[in-house]
């Protein structure tokens, strides 16, 4: 009775170990962390999410907060041209990997956005804006991925002198 009683006990501890947390556990937790300001171990819990449930719908949402977390500068540790560069990372992952996903569309947006207004990479944030018009034409960022689009690479005074003059 006694080994039974070890043998089970052994068995339960064992398939516990083993079941994986649903996306939804790991959004949970992701989004605690976040209010405790624990950005760094929110990354890692959308990362493990991504990985370890690529077929679910908060997959989508984990890359896109990810891509938030970066273009923001919150994860400790980053230098800032390397921030942006997983930021886009991410949300190219949104949009190639779940092109249906609610997020995509902002996603591709970013992307152009971080490339112009952050990197300075005109032609890729080019690429992406043209991209984001063709795919999304209803979208309700579609004026302000053309203005992106026509304001690309201009000075703020430039864009001053625009609006000033007749």
């Amino acid at each position: 009775m006694k080994s039974l009683l070890i043998t089970l006990f052994v068995s339960l501890l064992f398939i516990t170990g083993c079941t994986k947390k649903d996306a939804g556990a790991y959004m949970d937790e992701a989004k605690n962390l976040l209010k405790e300001n624990k950005y760094k171990e929110a990354v890692l819990l959308y990362e493990e999410l991504a990985k370890e449930h690529p077929e679910a719908a908060q997959a989508a949402e984990a890359y896109f907060e990810m891509a938030k977390l970066y273009q923001a500068k919150l994860v400790p540790g980053i230098a800032d041209t390397e921030a942006f560069q997983k930021a886009i990372t991410s949300y190219t992952s949104v949009y190639e990997k779940y092109p249906d996903s609610k997020e995509a569309p902002l996603a591709l947006f970013m992307t152009g956005f971080i490339l112009a207004n952050e990197m300075k990479q005109y032609p890729a944030a080019k690429l992406a804006f043209e991209k984001f018009i063709a795919q999304y034409p209803e979208h309700e960022m579609i004026t302000s991925a053309q203005s992106e689009l026509e304001n690309m690479g201009k000075s703020p005074e430039e864009l001053l002198n625009q609006v000033t003059q007749p």
